[in-house]
């Protein structure tokens, strides 16, 4: 994710069951993760996501899953995020 990024929103669609009862949390590594994520079961379709407020990345940074539980040999999972480029907004204000 480049800095200076609005993740709107961003979440977890499991396509097909992983093969463990792991557990998954999406958010940014450097900062809150499970900001968009938190404990999403391995069963299919989308997860709940959070109330947590939004942020902007200031520094680019990813957008990681993390796991608990037992390890899954099987499984797929789409990850999917919604961003807004918010660099600039000084020069566009004073236009």
């Amino acid at each position: 994710i480049p800095a200076e990024t609005l993740i709107m929103e961003a979440g977890i669609e499991v396509i097909t069951a992983l093969s463990s009862s792991a557990t998954m949390d999406l958010g940014i590594t450097g900062g809150d993760v499970d900001r968009y994520v938190d404990g999403d079961t391995n069963a299919t379709g989308y997860a709940t996501l959070t109330a947590t407020a939004r942020t902007v990345v200031a520094s680019a940074d990813t957008l990681d899953i993390l796991t608990g539980g037992a390890d899954s040999s099987a499984g797929k999972v789409r990850v999917w995020a919604v961003l807004c480029d918010v660099s600039g907004i000084d020069e566009s204000d004073h236009n």
